[in-house]
């Protein structure tokens, strides 16, 4: 049984060598397919190993960025509480400071050579009483 082409449908005539070329193309096509096909399989089971995986991380990830946005709303009382301490730090500095300067004048208003000879005076009347109680 031969077949016959449609009425108005004329049969091209293929030469042998165009069909042979045709034959080879198809093969490099069909080889180039299942290359494409091994070189994907292990990806594609790397992926399927991957992905348990994959769904944790991103789960930790979106608790991770949960804590951040919490650290990140508690950042403006934090920096506040920080300036309060800065500027309590400052009060206590000046504090100190004007009672450095009231001990210096002080101390500077002192005058030693009363306070030595006040000293030796009181060391006078002590002597006396000292050898008295030794003996």
């Amino acid at each position: 049984m031969e077949i016959q082409p449609k009425a108005g449908l004329e049969t091209p005539n293929i030469e042998a060598g165009t069909l042979v070329r045709i034959y080879k193309l198809a093969r490099v096509r069909t080889a180039l397919a299942v290359f494409t096909a091994l070189c994907m399989l292990p990806l594609f089971l790397f992926a399927l190993r991957l992905g348990p995986n994959l769904e944790s991380t991103l789960i930790e990830a979106q608790s991770a960025v949960a804590k951040l946005n919490a650290a990140a709303g508690e950042l403006p009382a934090t920096l506040q509480q920080i300036n309060m301490l800065v500027e309590d730090g400052q009060l206590a500095a000046k504090t100190a400071s004007a009672a450095m300067e009231s001990t210096t004048e002080k101390l500077e208003a002192l005058d030693l050579e009363t306070l030595n000879l006040a000293i030796s005076d009181l060391a006078a009347i002590v002597e006396p009483l000292s050898k008295l109680f030794k003996r």
